[in-house]
């Protein structure tokens, strides 16, 4: 028997990065064997083409295998479904479905694929939640499959000098590469200053904002170690909300 985890490439972004980490620490420290899953346009394939690519996918799967299928692959839920439907072709195979996001949570324009994503959770044999808040939220929403973790905690590994303690700041860093206008249009605080992970914009002359620029993970938690302050997270969209609040409590 082996265990296989499932593994997103194609995508430059922080879902592929949190995808990578999980994947690699199961590989290097766990033993798993990975699947690669490329992200792409899936109606670009003719039936014939993903069926070629979804074999491909589960070559290494052998009967009495168990399968981590990393979720979402970004693919869409049609593609999931498919995809397991390769995977439990194969005799005793067990499948955990490691749920990272739930895409119909995050954006209104997915909404409507949230049963189908309901129904590939319950087809799988274990859940692995973010935390009991999520586990509530996908149970109110249908999820009936009786074996479920709560993460509870979502590190990221990455290497600091954990013997600095950060100093308290009156500084807020938001760290992403969207769209920051209507956040630094809006920025009028004299007293606390917002630090932009972004190059420098002309619309935030005069204001208390600074730009640090595109930072790596080891650069990037270095320096806040060492300035210090708080971390924001950031949507004006009500479902993002309502989705992020589901993993991390909201301060008011």
């Amino acid at each position: 028997m082996r265990v296989h985890i499932t593994n997103m490439n194609g995508q430059a972004s922080t879902a592929q990065v949190a995808q990578n980490m999980v994947a690699k620490i199961a590989r290097e420290q766990l033993g798993f064997t990975e699947m690669g899953i490329y992200n792409y346009n899936v109606a670009s394939d003719s039936p014939d083409k993903l069926s070629g690519r979804l074999d491909g996918i589960i070559a290494g799967l052998s009967v009495d295998d168990v399968v981590i299928l990393q979720s979402p692959t970004w693919n869409g839920a049609r593609f999931e479904h498919l995809l397991l439907d390769r995977i439990k072709a194969y005799r005793n195979v067990k499948v955990i479905v490691f749920i990272h996001d739930v895409v119909p949570w995050m954006n209104a324009d997915a909404a409507g694929e949230l049963a189908n994503y309901i129904k590939l959770y319950n087809r799988c044999d274990l859940v692995i939640s973010p935390n009991q808040k999520m586990t509530n939220r996908l149970r109110e929403c249908g999820l009936m499959v009786t074996k479920v973790i709560n993460q509870e905690f979502w590190d990221h590994p990455v290497a600091v000098d954990s013997t600095k303690v950060a100093p308290f700041a009156k500084r807020v860093t938001f760290i992403g590469l969207g769209s920051t206008k209507p956040l630094i249009e809006n920025w009028d605080s004299e007293q606390v200053k917002l630090v932009l992970t972004t190059d420098k914009q002309p619309m935030a002359a005069d204001k208390n904002i600074e730009f640090m620029g595109y930072q790596y993970d080891y650069n990037l938690l270095g320096r806040l170690r060492q300035q210090g302050g708080f971390g924001l997270l950031w949507n004006a969209l009500p479902i993002w909300r309502e989705s992020i609040c589901s993993i991390i409590p909201p301060i008011n």
